[in-house]
């Protein structure tokens, strides 16, 4: 069974008994992932979940803990994670989770064309059919994907129709300015913690994106890191799927969403004592760790950091990849070990997404 198979195979034997369904989801790869298969998967989740992913060239997971809920319900069958690909599911019922795309308007791949076609037409010929209710019954969700399917052969014949002049009017035209300034998940006053995936190609205006990002949210924090093996991004949301072939791809939370960023340029014992510190000061807090998404960089030991974190954190599930540049605030030293705000795009970090929620009563 190939990788996109096998992800799809683990995916839909998960089970999602749980008290609040996931609302928010990240996909990381080693191996190729078919639109195609990426589809079928987002079909299994529920509607309101929105997720991004990217194809990387390290996957990080912690092998001894499952994606699942941690309240009890049956975890995922062994292979479910693995060095090929990772996925994380969480539900965050206080906070309000949302995505946004920026595209690089310079370039135009025939495969962006093409996602760029099926998107608006489905649009224009479904309306706010094209996608998925939150309120949907099964059966309804069932029906609206064969209709797609149907639908998108027809769509198949009319692109094939098209001239290359007629597939450039569905580029992005507008500067990546003006789609951050349109996109509502990133305007909204109250939004607390982002997630990036950039794409090697859309990198840019990383930097600039970011800067300008964070003056719209001085206290937010912003975590994430570039896509090193040259492909592109994911994002999925009411069970549409996006891809961002130059550009970046965000997850936006607003609401009760306690993540923090732990910043390490230091080699393995200064990592774990940096997180023993911040380990140290949650238990003092009444808090506990629900969750790490960690960005390290392609020139560093990325075993010998997952294993830094595992060292101290090693019952909490955690989800990594191998990043061309590492997100997140401002690396000094003498900076309390745990940060928001002041994203900077760095290198040769490990930035450390960490999910903390109050203790759980025993």
């Amino acid at each position: 069974m190939g990788p996109s198979r096998s992800l799809l195979a683990s995916a839909r034997a998960m089970d999602y008994r749980v008290r609040f369904p996931p609302n928010v989801g990240i996909l990381l790869s080693s191996k190729p992932i078919h639109l195609s298969v990426l589809e079928e998967l987002v079909h299994t989740l529920p509607p309101q979940l929105h997720l991004i992913g990217a194809k990387v060239a390290n996957v990080f997971v912690n092998p001894s803990v499952s994606n699942c809920e941690r309240d009890g319900s049956k975890p995922a069958p062994k292979g479910a994670q693995n060095n090929d690909f990772g996925i994380t599911l969480g539900a965050f019922p206080e906070a309000e989770v949302s995505s946004f795309a920026i595209h690089d308007p310079g370039r135009a791949s025939e495969t962006s064309l093409r996602r760029a076609f099926f998107e608006k037409r489905r649009v224009e010929m479904l309306g706010k059919s094209s996608e998925a209710s939150e309120t949907a019954s099964t059966a309804q969700l069932e029906e609206r994907y064969a209709h797609l399917h149907e639908l998108d052969h027809q769509l198949s014949a009319e692109w094939a129709a098209l001239s290359r002049v007629e597939k450039l009017a569905y580029a992005e035209s507008r500067p990546w300015e003006d789609q951050l300034a349109a996109a509502d998940a990133a305007t909204a006053p109250d939004a607390k913690v982002f997630i990036v995936l950039s794409t090697a190609r859309g990198a840019h205006f990383l930097d600039a994106f970011l800067r300008r990002l964070q003056s719209m949210h001085p206290a937010a924090a912003i975590v994430g890191g570039i896509v090193s093996s040259g492909a592109g991004c994911v994002l999925a949301s009411r069970q549409v799927v996006r891809r961002v072939d130059s550009g970046v791809a965000c997850l936006a939370f607003r609401g009760n969403v306690p993540l923090t960023a732990l910043i390490c340029r230091e080699e393995k014992s200064h990592m774990q004592e940096k997180l023993t510190q911040v380990k140290t000061h949650m238990e003092a807090s009444g808090q506990e760790l629900l969750g790490t998404a960690m960005f390290t960089c392609t020139a560093r030991d990325g075993t010998d950091d997952l294993k830094s974190l595992l060292s101290v954190f090693g019952g909490q599930p955690v989800l990594g990849m191998a990043a061309g540049g590492e997100i997140g605030p401002r690396y000094k030293r003498g900076r309390p070990s745990a940060q928001t705000g002041d994203v900077e795009l760095q290198g040769f970090t490990c930035v450390c997404g960490l999910f903390v929620v109050p203790r759980r009563m025993q």
